[in-house]
């Protein structure tokens, strides 16, 4: 089978939706098909995996970890010609915005079926289109995100909250809940001294881990405050904060304000085997967004068989339904604290967390959720050809 995906965000740019590309790309070579990345340029970075075809593209004002692709230009014009070339059986649209109008544009003229992942809650994105007013931009959000899934074949989504999402916005084509597995890698057992001697972190430290991006929408002044009255009663904690975003410099400040810069390390973006150690170092993932799509990264952690401490909402309780693997709190400051407390202080339930966290994330595997999605662009392929 030949899968053209279209996504507005890739690599060098690190966040969910490039992870999971890659992660169900990796699969789907794996299984012997063919797929084309279609994904903006960006300048002087050169694709070291997968077969990309990068479209011209420019920077975004708000936003300058991104760039968005020009529909305008005459190369990306162009496209049409190279996706007839490549006799794609199915597109797989990531991202709403250029390519992925694109990739649905193309799909229509040429009969390929489109499939689209709806990845992002955009609501809770909308304080960076600061020059809008919020009711405005919300209702915008929402009507877009109907417009364009349903011109869509069929819409997947990672997590339940997701699915009911989308069908409050009026969205009425097929949806299903597959989300981004897990890496068989991940399971892999991590070197978390290597980790501490990279960053002089001491041995006798038990780590609070947070990976993601750094940005409004994930709540870390949340874990700051958290960490700040968990750190007064105990000495040997230290909190690791991986990533990077456009918050970065109002949370430094606010861990310097708050006299804590000797107990947080930043230590920005890791690469897999780096990411891996990291999470092997730590003892507990903590994890205070409330607009997660999915959570992968609490998956990533639990292989590694890390408890997690998370604020119960949208796609994280999926996966951490019925409490398996750690403890799903309400937005309390007071709840997070006293779930940390009886994880730093009762080994017992550490270690019964611990090992429902390794089994938990067992059944996210990475080739599990690719099938799931062949099974899919099968039978849209069966009922238009």
């Amino acid at each position: 089978m030949n899968i053209g995906i279209f996504t507005d965000t890739f690599r060098p740019r690190v966040n969910g939706v490039t992870v999971s590309v890659e992660t169900f790309a990796n699969e789907f070579e794996k299984a012997g098909h063919n797929v084309f990345i279609f994904a903006p340029r960006f300048p002087d970075y050169i694709d070291k995996r997968f077969k990309v075809i990068r479209v011209p593209s420019h920077k975004v004002p708000f936003d300058p970890e991104d760039r968005i692709a020009n529909p305008f230009l005459v190369e990306t014009r162009l496209l049409l010609d190279r996706i007839r070339s490549l006799k794609l059986d199915v597109i797989h649209t990531q991202t709403p915005f250029t390519l992925g109008f694109e990739g649905l544009i193309y799909g229509k003229y040429l009969g390929i079926p489109v499939v689209h992942t709806y990845h992002t809650l955009f609501v809770s994105y909308v304080h960076y289109l600061w020059f809008i007013p919020e009711f405005v931009s919300t209702s915008l959000a929402k009507t877009l995100s109907r417009i364009y899934c349903n011109q869509c074949d069929f819409i997947i989504v990672p997590s339940l909250e997701m699915k009911k999402e989308l069908l409050s916005y009026g969205v009425s084509k097929p949806i299903d809940v597959i989300p981004t597995g897990i890496k068989d890698g991940f399971f892999n057992k991590g070197d978390g001294i290597s980790f501490r001697k990279n960053f002089g972190i001491p041995e006798d430290k038990r780590i609070l881990l947070y990976i993601g991006r750094i940005g409004k929408e994930k709540n870390i002044p949340f874990l700051i405050n958290v960490f700040e009255k968990l750190s007064k009663k105990y000495s040997d904690i230290i909190l690791i904060i991986g990533g990077k975003g456009p918050e970065e410099g109002n949370i430094r400040r606010l861990v310097e304000t708050k006299r804590l810069k000797e107990k947080v390390f930043f230590v920005g973006y890791l690469n897999f085997e780096k990411l891996i150690n990291c999470y092997a170092s730590s003892y507990i993932f903590v994890f205070s967004s409330i607009t997660e799509t999915q959570g992968l990264v609490l998956l990533e952690a639990m292989a590694q068989g890390k408890p997690v401490v998370a604020i119960g909402r949208r796609g994280v309780v999926d996966v951490l339904r019925d409490g398996k693997g750690g403890f799903l709190v309400e937005p309390d400051e007071n709840e997070f604290l006293e779930k940390l407390e009886l994880l730093l202080e009762d080994e017992k339930a550490y270690n019964e967390k611990s090992e429902e966290a390794r089994e938990r994330a067992k059944e996210f595997s990475a080739e599990k959720m690719a099938k799931k999605e062949i099974e899919i662009y099968n039978s849209l392929i069966r009922k238009i050809f």
